[in-house]
């Protein structure tokens, strides 16, 4: 919360949490107990994606495989559950790096070299996760954008009565 110092006169604050093995609501607790008396809770979005965030970006293969390079890929990525299973993956982090290996058939000291640029390419799918995207399929992500949705017609409905 230290960004209420810093950016005192901000609309919004999106907190990011995952919601790991305690679940959704035990970690949106948390954001509003750590925000208690610092900033008010209207300016707080919780993002909170079940397990890890990277279980968002294991939603679009054809981002994975773009970012892999290797947007050309032609099969499925087999290692990656479909949608209705995906927020139940365990360790989605690792999940994601074993996507990005089997999109890019990199294979050799050429493999290990690949993983070591794994921060970047998970940056890079972050960047570019298109929120219409398949990602919208994913209970978490949806309850985001409801939220959001809400402080949106929110400020815009208090800004229209100013």
């Amino acid at each position: 919360m230290a960004l209420a110092r810093h950016y005192p006169n901000s609309d919004v604050i999106f907190v990011h949490r995952d919601a790991d093995n305690v679940g959704v609501e035990t970690r949106e607790q948390e954001v509003w107990r750590a925000a208690l008396g610092i900033l008010a809770a209207e300016r707080i979005i919780p993002v909170i994606p079940v397990t890890m965030l990277e279980t968002w970006l294991l939603a679009d293969a054809e981002a994975i495989k773009r970012v892999a390079g290797n947007s050309g890929y032609k099969g499925s990525l087999e290692c990656i559950p479909g949608i209705s299973r995906l927020e139940k993956v365990r360790d989605s982090k690792q999940l994601l790096c074993e996507a990005l290996c089997e999109a890019s058939q990199t294979q050799g000291s050429r493999l290990k070299k690949f993983k070591g640029r794994f921060a970047d390419m998970r940056a890079r799918l972050t960047f570019d996760l298109d929120p219409n995207g398949p990602v919208k399929g994913l209970d978490s992500y949806r309850h985001f954008r409801t939220q959001v949705n809400r402080f949106s017609q929110t400020r815009l409905g208090a800004a229209r009565k100013e």
